[in-house]
């Protein structure tokens, strides 16, 4: 089990400083959390589009390469989360958690627009593909920062014995912004035909997807920067001081610490993004779904889950993180195979093992990014949260659509289940080894 050292200990503590009113704080948790939703909505929605994507984008000769392709530029997007995460971190170090919270807003709209306007495969060839993975880089790299830095700020914003439930709303926006992607998706597939959507209707999604960043942006220029930012970059006296002046853990702890972050993660990610991403394609591609019924099955599921991430993330603030994350991982590795079996073509097939599936994630997912920002100390908390949170999500995550795609066409999708399984596992061993940090003071860690 990790515990504290004489060096967490013993660290100074940090002047005191003017209160925060609650308002203020409540404000600026909303306006990262919105943000947040649409960053996740611009993610989501191209998972949701992939179908149209791999025919509009890619060579129309073979649509199971196509789709193959579409999701394999999927995974590419995530290849940059862990730059993003690293970079953005330590510039959130230098420059404050707000300034990065809208540099990565600015991004993200960016890469979005960017997918909405490109050519198809048919007009320019080749560079439909090549342009599209450009698009998906910037959105990786807006993305990885967005999570690294909106887990520390939510963290060090919160109420100490609130910082499970607040975090939840962080992880809610996961849910909230893959349930508008599907509903804009759902809505648009239900309202137009199939024709229409093939000849450039997937692009509207991304289109509100750019407009709704630009609205975010505008509501984060009136954030306030983290308290717990601005403690550590000021001195008793209340001069200006750098963050690298706070005591330093060594190169070898912050690799075992992250280490054990990424597998804490690594189950909630490879089904998060299984079920998020790739359930649905699945369900169309596979089992011959119509798109309508597979993506209103999976907002319904998705909306229940939404409604439990308050709750998982209030019961982490009573009993602590480790019986929750403990728990998820021996649950979902009962759980995660009989769930995805049990689809076939109705819609009901899919609703019922979603909505469970949703329901049930929020034991890992609604602390997520408290546990992680709780157990790294401020000096690092940035750099080391984004670098675990994206390292998880490009691994296992960003992967787990593709790998399950093809697993099931080769003929084995047990292979890609058994996976799952074991990522779950390793998930609640590593419960075992964490510290309980429920309530800790985040400028004595």
């Amino acid at each position: 089990m990790v515990t504290p050292t004489s060096e967490d200990l013993s660290a100074p503590s940090p002047p005191a400083a003017a209160p925060v009113s609650v308002a203020t704080r409540v404000r600026s948790y909303f306006a990262s959390t919105v943000g947040n939703l649409l960053e996740w909505f611009d993610w989501a929605v191209y998972a949701a589009m992939s179908p149209f994507i791999a025919t509009a984008l890619f060579s129309p000769a073979n649509k199971v390469s196509g789709l193959l392709a579409t999701l394999a530029v999927f995974a590419v997007g995530f290849v940059m989360r862990p730059v993003g995460g690293v970079v953005f971190g330590f510039l959130a170090n230098r420059r404050g958690r707000k300034f990065v919270l809208l540099v990565t807003m600015i991004g993200m709209a960016a890469g979005t627009l960017s997918i909405a306007v490109i050519p198809t495969y048919a007009t320019i060839g080749g560079w439909s593909s090549f342009l599209l993975v450009v698009a998906r880089l910037l959105q990786g790299l807006a993305h990885g920062g967005e999570t690294a830095i909106s887990y520390s700020y939510v963290t060090e914003v919160a109420p100490r014995e609130r910082r499970g439930l607040w975090s939840s709303g962080v992880l809610g926006c996961v849910i909230a912004g893959t349930i508008l992607a599907n509903a804009v998706a759902g809505t648009l597939t239900a309202a137009t035909s199939e024709g229409f959507m093939a000849d450039g209707g997937w692009r509207i999604p991304f289109v509100i997807g750019a407009a709704l960043g630009i609205y975010a942006l505008f509501l984060r220029r009136s954030m306030m920067e983290s308290d717990v930012y601005e403690r550590a970059t000021t001195s008793g006296a209340g001069d200006a001081r750098s963050i690298t002046s706070l005591p330093s853990w060594s190169a070898g702890r912050i690799v075992r610490r992250s280490t054990q972050l990424v597998l804490y993660v690594a189950g909630g990610s490879v089904v998060q993004y299984t079920w998020t991403a790739y359930a649905g394609t699945y369900a169309i591609t596979q089992k011959h779904m119509s798109p309508s019924a597979a993506y209103w099955s999976l907002l319904v599921a998705q909306v229940v889950g939404l409604a439990f991430m308050p709750f998982w993330g209030w019961v982490s603030d009573r009993v602590g993180r480790r019986p929750l994350v403990i728990a998820y991982g021996i649950v979902f590795a009962a759980l995660v195979y009989p769930a995805f079996t049990f689809i076939g073509s109705t819609w009901w097939t899919l609703a019922v093992p979603a909505t469970v599936i949703f329901a049930l994630w929020g034991m890992s997912g609604s602390q997520s990014p408290a546990v992680q920002a709780e157990n790294v100390t401020t000096r690092h908390r940035a750099p080391v949260v984004g670098a675990v949170s994206s390292i998880a999500a490009a691994l296992f995550g960003g992967t787990a659509p593709y790998l399950s795609a093809y697993t099931g066409s080769v003929g084995a999708p047990w292979a890609f289940q058994v996976f799952v399984i074991v990522l779950c596992l390793i998930s609640a061993i590593v419960g075992f080894t964490l510290k309980e940090t429920k309530g800790v003071d985040l400028e004595k860690v």
